[in-house]
């Protein structure tokens, strides 16, 4: 897969979250969002997780949402 803006800010991930449609999103999804490789979707979402900014859940056996907190 292609890389695409090779720098992307937390900001601009959280605001992606805003700007969804639904509730939650998927690294499959912000991965396309920026054209990066699902993988790094994954860890830059960890990260978050990591520092309290988003929520998390395993939805089946390889399957995560993650979704911002509520207020």
């Amino acid at each position: 897969m292609a890389q695409g803006k090779q720098t992307v800010s937390d900001e601009e991930i959280i605001s992606a979250f805003e700007s969804n449609e639904a509730p939650f999103t998927t690294a499959i999804e912000l991965a396309e969002e920026f054209e990066m490789t699902r993988q790094w979707a994954h860890n830059r979402l960890q990260a978050l997780y990591e520092d309290d900014t988003i929520n998390r859940k395993k939805a089946g056996s390889r399957n995560v949402i993650w979704w911002l907190p509520d207020g």
